[in-house]
């Protein structure tokens, strides 16, 4: 195994290296995740194929979704 001299390695001391406290790991903060995944994929099947979705989900917020068309039934009857 090669291992690269400890100069050439990012650290605390180089502008772009992580701070000691994350001993060598790079951390993104996670966007907010707003649509569960699995309702993406409905959305993005309906609006690739020109369908329209009905949910009585109401946290699946598909209007909400960019070329998708959803209802959202308020009584069932």
């Amino acid at each position: 195994m090669v291992e690269a001299p400890a100069s050439t390695l990012p650290n605390a001391d180089t502008p772009n290296g992580p701070p000691s406290s994350t001993a060598g790991c790079w951390h993104t903060p996670a966007a907010p995740a707003s649509h569960d995944p699995r309702d993406l994929i409905i959305a993005s099947q309906a609006a690739e194929t020109g369908r329209t979705i009905c949910s009585l989900d109401a946290h699946a917020k598909f209007s909400d979704l960019p070329g998708v068309d959803a209802l959202t039934p308020t009584a069932l009857g």
